[in-house]
């Protein structure tokens, strides 16, 4: 699992998201390797919600063409905490 952090600082707020990705994939054989990106990349926001991704990566190839990678296939939120303005 790889992880990554990125903050945005504005002058009234401060937004800090963590990534995680999981699920990385190559193409075989080695003369046509192919990176087909990650299966699940889940973000957490400043309040703790998480969103989750999933994509496609060599599903329904056509001809050894994989036409649907890096399309998502779903996408989940949990929210952990709401607001009421």
């Amino acid at each position: 699992m790889c992880q990554s952090m990125q903050t945005v600082s504005m002058a009234w707020a401060a937004h800090h998201h963590k990534y995680s990705y999981s699920g990385g994939l190559y193409q075989s054989p080695m003369e046509q390797r192919e990176f087909l990106g990650f299966k699940v990349v889940q973000t957490t926001d400043s309040l703790n919600n998480i969103y989750v991704t999933t994509f496609l990566q060599n599903d329904n190839a056509v001809s050894g063409v994989n036409l649907f990678k890096g399309k998502i296939a779903e996408q989940d939120v949990l929210i952990t905490q709401a607001r009421l303005d």
